[in-house]
C-alpha cells in the first residue's frame, strides 16, 4: 500500500475548508513503529 505523510494541521485545514467539521481524532499505530497516525471523524456543515 502506497501511504503519504502529511502533517496533522494540513489534513484538519483541508477538511475545514471543503467546509467540514472535525468531530473527533483517535490516533493509530497502523502504519508501524515510528510514524504517528490518526482517525478523523468529519462532517459536512
Amino acid at each position: 500500500m502506497e501511504m503519504h505523510c502529511v502533517p496533522r494541521d494540513q489534513v484538519l485545514r483541508a477538511f475545514e475548508e471543503a467546509g467540514g467539521e472535525v468531530l473527533r481524532e483517535e490516533p493509530n499505530r497502523q502504519a508501524g513503529e515510528g510514524w504517528e497516525g490518526m482517525h478523523v471523524a468529519v462532517r459536512r456543515r
